[in-house]
């Protein structure tokens, strides 16, 4: 009888382990199931079925159960003529299809402005496609014509061609591109540009905006 007890518990034990190898490479095979692409394109609509951006990325992959895109060296074209810029750059991107969100990672460049001296940069940026907002973070820095902003945090809406910077906001203005001293410095809370005025508001919650004015640049 005590042999008996022994065996049924040596058989327990080894079916127990082979199910728990089992359930192991089960996990092991799920999660490397994603789909890779080289030279990736994705054409975005909008809510409304009209072209909204183009993405091509030189190696994605795609994870098969939530349909999200992870993305390296991406280029994104926007077919606004009307747009503040027209490409962004990233070495990342990740796409959350449920939620329909696009993420920029590192080096983070936006071009095409109008004016083709123009350029921001910035560590990511987060894209609500549905609201078309997008969410700049990280060590910015803007050139736009011949002035010059840097600040932590901004906010571009497509709908209405304004970008809002906020957090401590520095704002240079040049004579031209090649002039090495400002006519203006001025350090600010908040400051907001509208690309179809070509306005730049500035203001701050706690305190006045600080400016420097030179006046002897000629």
């Amino acid at each position: 009888m005590t042999n008996h007890i022994k065996f049924n518990s040596i058989l327990i034990f080894f079916f127990t382990l082979i199910s728990v190898i089992s359930c192991s490479n089960n996990e092991e095979i799920s999660t490397n199931n994603d789909f890779s692409i080289t030279n990736f394109k994705l054409n975005q609509l909008d809510r409304a079925g009209r072209p909204h951006f183009n993405l091509s990325s030189t190696k994605a992959t795609i994870d098969p159960i939530t349909n999200d895109i992870e993305a390296d060296d991406v280029a994104i074209t926007i077919p606004s003529k009307n747009a503040l810029f027209n490409k962004i750059n990233a070495s990342k991107a990740l796409i959350d299809k449920v939620n329909n969100k696009l993420y920029l990672i590192d080096n983070v460049k936006l071009v095409g402005f109008k004016d083709k001296t123009s350029v921001l940069y910035a560590n990511n940026i987060k894209w609500n496609i549905n609201k078309q907002k997008i969410f700049i973070n990280g060590n910015i820095r803007l050139k736009y014509m011949n002035t010059y902003i840097t600040s932590s945090k901004a906010i571009y809406s497509e709908h209405t061609n304004e970008i809002v910077f906020t957090g401590i906001t520095n704002y240079t203005l040049y004579k031209d591109n090649i002039s090495k001293f400002p006519l203006i410095n001025l350090k600010a809370d908040y400051a907001k540009i509208d690309n179809n005025s070509k306005k730049i508001e500035f203001s701050s919650t706690n305190s006045q905006v600080e400016s420097i004015v030179n006046i002897n640049i000629k």
